[in-house]
């Protein structure tokens, strides 16, 4: 190929900037952590873990405070609810603070919530997207960068010793 033919320059030129905008699509949707298989459902489930701005809130709508520091780990519990804009969580141990996102059966996180290290009772994490009845849902523990702003490439993904994910799954029922 004679690269002093400017028809081949600009071939070669267009090749390139292909292959950086592949590179960078692959990079954007690449979403560490992210869950193979299905997800089961259970009407309540807890998950330990050991080690993600929008800020949880309880149901009265009160900050969530900060309770007891949990030298433990990890805990979550969520129940089965109906679909709407918000999820309530059970229970979130956290050692450290952290975020509750709350990801679709297709792995698009739908919204998440910041919580200070302790124990939170019966709180809110807030959607961008609603969930729907019916479809299945999972909350996952992110460890917080230190930054209090949620981002998939920048917070942690606690995981389990067995390197499962932190996590529970529920459902969105029609509210019956």
């Amino acid at each position: 190929m004679n690269m002093n033919d400017t028809g081949n320059r600009v071939i070669v030129g267009i090749i390139v900037v292909l292959l950086i905008i592949g590179a960078w699509y692959l990079g954007a949707t690449y979403k560490p952590g992210t869950m193979t298989g299905s997800m089961s459902t259970s009407t309540t489930s807890t998950a330990t873990g050991t080690t993600g701005t929008q800020t949880g809130t309880d149901i009265s709508g009160n900050s969530s405070s900060s309770g007891a520091v949990s030298v433990g780990g990890e805990a979550l519990s969520v129940a089965d609810q109906p679909a709407g804009s918000f999820v309530v969580v059970s229970s979130v141990t956290l050692p450290q603070d952290g975020w509750v996102a709350i990801r679709d059966g297709s792995g698009r996180t739908l919204g998440a919530g910041w919580f200070a290290a302790g124990t939170h009772s019966a709180v809110q994490v807030p959607l961008l997207r609603n969930t729907t009845s019916g479809d299945t849902y999972q909350a996952l523990i992110y460890s917080d960068n230190g930054d209090k702003v949620f981002d998939l490439k920048t917070d942690t993904l606690v995981m389990n010793s067995d390197g499962s994910v932190a996590g529970a799954s529920f459902s969105a029922t029609n509210g019956d």
